[in-house]
């Protein structure tokens, strides 16, 4: 906190100037792979007795950043994983629907989390009540009961593991594209002005922003076995980040990554 006292509530209700116990400090941590750098210089502390979490875009080093922390675990500390169901994959058809968060869940449990946030199944078709929701508890209680013990690493599957450094790979060259576009930025990865233009190029997309007149809207994707991929929208070939980025209209040379555009 730079030397900052926190005004801290004690169980008394009262407030007070003193100084939480820090449990865990990270300073300047880093990981790269190969040229890739996955995680660059972040730095936080963690309070004894605090919830923290960590949140960012997909690719931003979250796992990997726990990765590392989970090494340091001990009496005084411990992280957590949490991990839900994808609302996209959820079918309109409601006994289809079920059995999708079932398969979920046990793929889920792959990654041995501490929570499970259970999704409604209903989520394709309207917008969840209780009884939907405790339907759905219900759904995910019986897989933990049936999966919960003994179930293999499929995460050491080396297909997943190709994927998830592709997965890598691939933010690296979104990440670097947003650095050239915020040159002078002081931070380009959290400025306002260089996100909004990502947006309006196309660096950052969705097919569902097709329409938006602040966004691109350029992006088409389809699933191939279970991965999501761009794709080119004449041909329909599964693209590469840095090849989707080379055909944006209006993209600055300075911001074209200077990649493989093998995508994987």
């Amino acid at each position: 906190m730079s030397g900052v006292d926190e005004a801290v509530a004690s169980p008394a209700g009262a407030w007070t100037t003193a100084r939480p116990e820090t449990v865990l400090s990270v300073e300047g941590l880093t990981k790269r792979y190969g040229s890739l750098v996955a995680v660059d210089a972040i730095s936080f502390q963690v309070w004894r007795g605090e919830t923290f979490g960590i949140l960012g875009p997909n690719g931003a080093g979250k796992t990997t950043t726990l990765e590392m922390i989970e090494g340091l675990h001990g009496e005084g500390f411990i992280s957590m994983r949490q991990v839900r169901a994808g609302l996209l994959h959820f079918s309109p058809d409601l006994d289809i629907a079920k059995g999708q968060l079932a398969a979920s869940t046990v793929l889920a449990l792959g990654l041995r989390p501490h929570i499970i946030h259970v999704v409604a199944f209903c989520e394709g078709d309207h917008a969840a009540t209780a009884p939907d929701v405790i339907e759905s508890c219900e759904i995910v209680r019986g897989v933990l009961r049936n999966c919960l013990f003994g179930m293999p690493d499929l995460t050491a599957d080396t297909t997943v593991q190709e994927r998830k450094e592709r997965l890598i790979a691939e933010a690296g060259v979104l990440i670097a594209a947003l650095q050239a576009l915020g040159v002078g930025e002081k931070d380009p990865l959290t400025s306002p002005r260089v996100i909004a233009e990502a947006i309006r190029l196309g660096v950052l997309d969705a097919p569902h922003l097709k329409g938006n007149p602040h966004a691109a809207g350029l992006l088409e994707t389809r699933a191939v076995n279970g991965a999501i991929h761009a794709v080119d929208p004449k041909t329909k070939r599964v693209l590469a980040e840095a090849d989707r980025l080379r055909a944006l209209p209006g993209m600055p040379p300075a911001a074209l990554p200077d990649v493989s555009s093998d995508p994987g």
